[in-house]
């Protein structure tokens, strides 16, 4: 028997709106949904997808992330678009020679053109600069140090490509510190967080809140506040599906979701489209029992899929 060697499977945007117009009946096979059809099922689409994470689905949206605390900071922006340094994969080297303020060599030909980079002064800070230019392990920074730095200062760089999107749930978190030791942190609250005391004080880190509102007011608090620049915080997080916009746009989700997807379309589908009364009722059961399916076996992060960068390894 003769198999195709691959267990590769991709849709699209417009082939699940396809399946799903075909499992209604409302298009033959051989035809295209119409461009008006398509833009009413890609809203309904990126609306059902939505509200099955609101629901509690992960799938394999676990993944890695990581937040580079400042000493005396005790709250922090995650998203791509703040200022606060949070991402899916970083970096550790060291300093090997500083020829200027501007120009550095390190260790490990780690860091990359464009990419963020921090640096630990002797003052006990971390100059936190872009990268102009990366030729192995000779570096061209975009702000001057500062300040002094030994040879052999710890350097942590990661490219702007890695940079992390709003989570929608922290699920773990703790703290690696400079020699790379992992300490374990509580998550709590909001009403645990507001009964802390002392809001202002510093030390190691020991409580962690995260307040999930939309777009950039979602916040990160941490207590007591860090004193120790070289900490990072890493997170197991519930990462936020991406959205439809393209037609070549492939399904957020694995392969073992795709019927369940394309069904669940169709039946959200239905009181758009003229469809029949006997079509209707197969398509909801059908829809229905396999929504009830996919979430029962691979809903929550136990039972995940996780996929994220080496967690050892610095990414």
């Amino acid at each position: 028997m003769a198999t195709s060697g691959s267990i590769a499977l991709t849709f699209t945007r417009d082939q699940i709106i396809q399946e799903a117009y075909e499992l209604l009946q409302v298009v033959e096979p051989e035809v295209a949904a119409t461009a008006a059809q398509v833009t009413s099922a890609a809203r309904t689409l990126n609306n059902m997808i939505k509200a099955w994470q609101i629901k509690g689905l992960a799938v394999h949206s676990v993944q890695g992330s990581w937040l580079f605390p400042e000493a005396d900071q005790a709250e922090y922006q995650l998203d791509s678009s703040g200022g606060d340094r949070w991402t899916t994969g970083y970096s550790k080297t060291s300093i090997a020679t500083v020829t200027n303020p501007t120009t550095i060599s390190t260790t490990d030909a780690v860091a990359t053109t464009g990419g963020v980079i921090g640096i630990y002064q002797t003052d006990g800070t971390m100059h936190w600069t872009t990268i102009v230019l990366a030729a192995g392990v000779n570096l061209i920074l975009t702000d001057a140090i500062p300040g002094s730095v030994d040879v052999g200062a710890l350097v942590y760089t990661y490219a702007a490509t890695l940079k992390a999107e709003r989570p929608m749930e922290i699920v773990e978190v703790w703290e690696r510190n400079a020699d790379g030791n992992d300490r374990p942190l509580d998550l709590v609250d909001r009403n645990q967080y507001t009964e802390l005391t002392l809001k202002s004080n510093e030390g190691g880190v020991v409580s962690v809140f995260y307040d999930a509102q939309v777009g950039v007011n979602n916040r990160l608090f941490l207590w007591p506040i860090p004193e120790d620049s070289r900490i990072i915080l890493g997170t197991w997080v519930k990462r936020t599906f991406e959205s439809f916009i393209a037609a070549g746009d492939e399904v957020d989700l694995p392969q073992e979701a795709f019927e369940a997807v394309a069904f669940g379309l169709a039946k959200r589908m239905i009181t758009k489209s003229a469809v029949k009364p006997m079509t209707a009722q197969f398509i909801t059961g059908m829809a229905t029992k396999m929504e009830e399916d996919l979430f029962d076996d691979i809903a929550g992060p136990e039972g995940s899929v996780f996929f994220q960068p080496d967690m050892d390894g610095y990414g």
